[in-house]
């Protein structure tokens, strides 16, 4: 009977291998950080779609262009968004997280400072 390796995985499973290269051949690489996101890339479509038509429409840039141009424009606008988006979404909501939280840390220390 050949000796055999386990570990337990980073998810909280146990892998079974039969030589010590094979157990540390098995490493949990993360995701990188800026890896595409279909879920970032659908929110930040419709952020787009948005954001293009307050500029658009108004603002009033682009009401000399036509139809068709100004059309093309906002679905361009909201293709890039929706691209950029999805790529840094992850990213955005680690910043938006830590503006939260230095957010409710200031408003303790406010609240604090206010009553002492």
């Amino acid at each position: 009977m050949a000796t055999r390796y386990s570990k337990r995985r980073i998810d909280g499973s146990i892998g079974y291998y039969d030589s010590v290269e094979e157990m540390n051949a098995d490493v949990y690489i993360p995701p990188p950080l800026f890896s595409f996101n279909i879920f970032f890339a659908v929110i930040g479509f419709f952020a787009s779609l948005v954001i293009a038509g307050i500029v658009i429409f108004g603002f009033g840039v682009g009401h000399t262009l036509p139809k068709w141009a100004r059309f093309i424009s906002v679905f361009a606008a909201a293709g890039v968004g929706s691209y950029i988006i999805g790529r840094v979404g992850e990213a955005l909501l680690i910043v938006l997280g830590y503006v939260i939280l230095i957010a409710i840390a200031g408003s303790i220390i406010s609240l604090v400072w206010h009553l002492a």
